[in-house]
């Protein structure tokens, strides 16, 4: 496993740590969390933005829910 640094002022410090454990967590796991938290907010929001161009520009083939749980053996 490896160690990434993150430097903060003894005030930045003191605020994160008394925050962060007032949830119970520990300081390297929740910015871990946040860390991926904010990489998936950033994938979801160009999964959306490809939707919505392809909608825009005519190319999003979409099916009745009906028709897909046919298909896909839901019913």
């Amino acid at each position: 496993m490896s160690v990434i640094s993150i430097r903060f002022n003894d005030e930045e410090e003191k605020v994160i740590k008394k925050f962060i454990e007032s949830k119970g967590f520990s300081v390297s796991q929740y910015i871990k969390d946040l860390i991926f938290e904010k990489i998936e907010d950033e994938y979801d929001l160009e999964i959306c933005k490809e939707y919505l161009k392809a909608k825009e520009e005519g190319k999003l083939v979409t099916i009745p829910f009906e028709e897909a749980a046919k298909e896909w053996d839901l019913e």
